[in-house]
């Protein structure tokens, strides 16, 4: 990939999408805490960019989600305030800002395919309803402050399941993928069986994380629009296809699906249409081989992985 064109500050860069992106700076937590208006006015006091990519949230799984549903409502309605708050306070200093929203963001009751105008159509799904509305509310602040016309550009960009190396592998608190792995890992090691929550039926769209650092590029070169974009391949594929790869490369020989927890949400299909536009021909990372190489970087790192 060709050196950046562009003072690319990353936001949540220690994260599963920021560890892969390429940037004039990745500050860390210490150095910035979105929480913390203070220190993000600070950061760009001293600091030169010009383009701000946005990956840090207040992140989980199913289990996390349900439990903690105000408490992630808070955190992530804060930290996009405090950032697009400063934003606001340095008009002309950020020409291109790029902000993560999540499927998650969509109506529980929309009509399927998902596509970037149903973003608002209804309530979200009880079971992540407060990440999803505080994502909803970074997109409305983004639409406002575009259409202020001062602030640079502002997208929205919305990934459907991203997994991959550097990804939160919390069986607690991580997404399917990463959850399942370290699930799959300790049990194969342990001659124990693995519990998949619900029965595997639900159908996600799962997308590589290198796809997305490398689309992110093409985002910020090529697109000129501020309407926001689905980012996926739009191909789904059940859970269960993704519990037999990991436990293809993990070497785990037995899987037990808890039909008496909780699926989630069955499926939520995406039109990736005006994505594909701008891609065009672009390759994406199969999920044999995606999961191969996120099991491979955990088994090479474990127990050093985050978690």
């Amino acid at each position: 990939m060709a050196e950046f064109r562009r003072k690319t500050v990353v936001f949540g860069g220690t994260g599963l999408v920021g560890t892969h992106l390429k940037a004039y700076h990745k500050p860390s937590r210490d150095e910035v805490d979105l929480m913390r208006i203070d220190t993000i006015r600070e950061f760009f006091n001293t600091h030169e960019f010009d383009t701000i990519v946005n990956c840090a949230g207040n992140v989980g799984g199913l289990g996390k989600n349900i439990n903690n549903n105000l408490e992630m409502f808070m955190t992530n309605m804060e930290m996009n305030m405090n950032l697009f708050k400063v934003i606001m306070e340095n008009p002309g200093k950020v020409n291109k800002t790029i902000s993560f929203l999540s499927t998650c963001v969509f109506p529980a009751d929309v009509d399927y395919p998902l596509t970037e105008d149903k973003l608002h159509g209804g309530p979200p799904h009880f079971s992540n309803s407060g990440y999803a509305y505080a994502k909803r509310m970074g997109h409305v602040m983004a639409d406002l402050m575009n259409d202020a016309d001062k602030y640079g550009k502002i997208i929205s960009v919305i990934p459907t399941n991203l997994y991959g190396p550097h990804d939160n592998f919390s069986i607690e608190d991580g997404h399917v993928i990463p959850s399942l792995i370290a699930k799959a890992y300790f049990a194969a090691h342990n001659n124990l069986s693995l519990g998949v929550w619900g029965d595997g039926s639900p159908l996600r769209e799962f997308l590589y994380v290198e796809d997305v650092a490398e689309i992110i590029e093409i985002i910020l070169d090529k697109y000129e629009s501020t309407k926001p974009l689905i980012l996926s391949h739009g191909q789904e594929v059940p859970i269960s296809d993704a519990v037999k790869e990991i436990a293809k490369y993990t070497g785990l020989a037995d899987v037990r699906y808890q039909s008496d927890k909780p699926n989630g949400q069955h499926r939520k299909p995406s039109d990736p249409s005006e994505l594909l536009k701008l891609i065009g021909d672009y390759k994406f990372t199969s999920l044999s081989d995606g999961i191969k190489k996120s099991v491979t970087f955990y088994m090479e790192n474990y127990p050093h992985v985050r978690a």
